[in-house]
């Protein structure tokens, strides 16, 4: 009974010595960087032109929500969400950059990700804190 006991407590150690570094590597590879707060005061944004354009900001700070709209004539009136994504907890929503359409794990989406239009304008809008931070237009191109 004593050396089964023994041979348990050994094969415990070689899994958790086997498991350790795995985990430690996962943590080091961490993608999420140093700790950022919440975006306060104004920002810069800005969009690339691809087919799903990558959309960032400077300076780098957690967002709260992001909209993509598409004035509309005035004859309609108002304009029409594209693309909409909020942070599940206020205060830690995501940091730049963000690929269009794709929603971070620490962001949910009200208004899922449409086609955007060759050559149609749009808007994107940025929050933090719970108040605008950043807006820009921008007209969509894909490069060739």
């Amino acid at each position: 009974m004593r050396l089964r006991t023994y041979a348990s407590r050994a094969s415990i150690w070689r899994y958790l010595i086997l498991g350790l570094p795995p985990c430690a590597l996962a943590r080091c590879t961490d993608t999420t960087g140093p700790s950022l707060g919440p975006c306060s005061g104004s920002v810069t944004v800005t969009a690339t032109a691809s087919l799903s354009p990558t959309l960032s900001w400077t300076p780098n700070c957690l967002i709260d929500q992001l909209v993509i709209d598409e004035p509309l004539p005035p004859s309609v009136g108002g304009v029409h969400a594209v693309w909409a994504i909020s942070a599940r907890t206020p205060g830690e929503g995501a940091a730049a950059p963000l690929r269009y359409g794709t929603v971070p794990a620490s962001m949910q989406e009200s208004v899922a990700a449409e086609p955007l239009i060759m050559g149609h304008s749009y808007r994107i809008r940025i929050s933090g804190s719970g108040a605008p931070v950043g807006e820009v237009p921008f007209t969509y191109w894909a490069p060739d």
